[in-house]
C-alpha cells in the first residue's frame, strides 16, 4: 500500500508541475485561470480564490487548468473579454501552451538534482560520451552489467540464472559495459564460455559453463554509481537531463517505428502499467523511485509535444498560422473539430492500452 501511495504522490507532483507551468504563464500573459484542478473525476476538495477555483479530484492520473475564454463562443454569450485566452496574441497563446512542458523540464532537473545529491545508480554512458565535461562534475564508479529480461525457456534460465543477476566475467574478462559484454558473449559461436554471475545477498558467485554454439539470448542493461559534489549538482543535473533529451530526440524515428510493430502492444503501457512499474521501483528505494519519476517527467515532455490537437503540441501547431496575423488564424470550428476527433481517438487508444495492461497485471 505504501508503494502505491508513493507512486500516486509522485504522479500527482509531476502533473501539478505541468499544470503549474500553464498557470504561471497564463498569469504572466494576463489570461485569467478559472480553475486549477489536480486529478480527474468527482471533486474531493475545492477552494475559491480571488480569480481561480482550486480543486482536488478523485483520480490523480491527470489534471487541467481552465482558462477564461478558451473559445470565442464564451465571449459571444456576453462574458467580459478582459483576460480571455482568445483575446491574447498568438505569441502569448503559444507561450501558455508550451509552458506545461517547460514545467516538466524544470521538474526533471529538480528530480535529477535530488537523485545526484543522494547518490544512486543509473546508466549514463551515452550521455557521458556526448558530454565528456560531465566527468569533471560527477564521480562514476562501480559499473555493472546485469540481466534485465530472460525467457523461462532460455538455456541460461534452465541453468538457474534469473533477471537481476550481475555478469562479472566472461572467460576472465571483466564485464563493465553492455557493448563489451555482448562482444564477449558472441564468442560462444566458436568457443566454450565460462560466465561468472553474482546474485544479490549471496556470498558465492554463480559460474556457468556454456558449450560452444549454445543459444544464450537474453536482455541486459548496465548502470553505474553516481555521486556529485554539491557545487556541481544543479549544472550536472541540467546537462544530464538535456543530454538525455537530445539522445531520445535522435532516436525518435526508431521509437515511432517500433510503435507500429505487430508486438507493439507489449512495449506500450498506459496509466495502469505506469503505476505497476512505479510500485516496483518504489520497493527498491527512494533513489529508484526518483529516477523513475525523472524518466516519466521526460516522457511527459515528449508526449505533450506530439502534434495531436488535444495535446499542447497539437494546439501549438494549430496556433502557429495566427503568428502571421489574425486573418491567417484557423477558424475555431476547424480547431474544435480537430480537438474533438483527437480526443475520441486518444480515448479509444487509452481504453485499449489500459485493457491490455490490466490483463498483463492480473495474469
Amino acid at each position: 500500500m505504501n508503494d502505491f501511495i508513493a507512486i500516486l504522490a509522485l504522479l500527482a507532483c509531476l502533473i501539478f508541475i505541468h499544470e503549474l507551468g500553464h498557470f504561471l504563464a497564463a498569469r504572466i500573459c494576463g489570461v485569467q485561470v478559472k480553475e486549477f484542478s489536480l486529478g480527474m473525476g468527482p471533486a474531493l476538495w475545492s477552494y475559491q480564490g480571488r480569480n481561480t477555483r482550486w480543486v482536488l479530484r478523485l483520480f490523480w492520473l491527470g489534471g487541467f487548468v481552465t482558462l477564461k475564454g478558451m473559445h470565442r463562443m464564451e465571449l459571444e454569450q456576453g462574458e467580459d473579454p478582459t483576460g480571455a485566452f482568445v483575446e491574447a496574441s498568438a505569441f502569448k497563446q503559444i507561450v501558455i501552451l508550451i509552458s506545461g512542458v517547460v514545467g516538466n523540464l524544470v521538474g526533471a532537473i529538480m528530480i535529477m538534482t535530488i537523485f545526484l545529491s543522494l547518490g544512486g545508480r543509473h546508466d549514463a554512458e551515452a550521455v557521458l560520451e556526448q558530454h565528456p565535461e560531465l566527468r569533471n562534475m560527477v564521480q562514476v564508479t562501480d559499473p555493472k552489467v546485469f540481466v534485465s529480461e530472460m525467457k523461462e525457456v532460455s538455456w541460461l534460465y534452465t541453468q538457474g540464472i534469473r533477471p537481476g543477476d550481475v555478469l562479472e566475467h566472461v572467460n576472465d574478462h571483466s564485464c563493465t559495459t553492455s557493448k563489451e559484454t555482448l562482444r564477449l558473449l558472441e564468442q560462444v559461436s566458436s568457443a566454450e564460455l565460462a560466465i561468472q554471475f553474482r546474485r544479490e545477498n549471496e556470498p558465492e558467485p554463480i559460474i556457468i559453463r556454456v558449450p560452444k554454439g549454445t543459444n544464450i539470448a537474453f536482455a541486459m542493461k548496465q548502470d553505474q554509481a553516481w555521486k556529485v559534489t554539491s557545487v556541481w549538482t544543479v549544472p550536472a543535473a541540467s546537462l544530464f537531463t538535456l543530454g538525455t533529451m537530445v539522445i531520445v530526440t535522435q532516436q525518435l524515428p526508431e521509437i515511432i517505428s517500433d510503435l507500429f510493430r505487430k508486438d507493439s502492444k507489449n512495449t506500450v503501457g498506459g496509466p495502469v502499467e505506469i503505476v505497476r512499474i512505479g510500485m516496483k521501483e518504489a520497493e527498491k528505494g527512494i533513489a529508484d523511485l526518483l529516477l523513475y519519476g525523472w524518466g516519466l517527467s521526460l516522457s511527459l515532455i515528449f508526449f505533450n509535444l506530439l502534434p495531436i490537437p488535444v495535446l499542447d503540441g497539437g494546439r501549438i501547431l494549430l496556433t502557429i498560422p495566427a503568428l502571421f496575423g489574425r486573418r491567417y488564424a484557423l477558424p475555431e470550428a476547424i480547431v474544435d473539430g480537430c480537438v474533438i476527433a483527437s480526443v475520441l481517438i486518444l480515448f479509444a487508444v487509452t481504453v485499449f492500452v489500459t485493457y491490455h495492461d490490466l490483463q498483463t497485471w492480473l495474469h
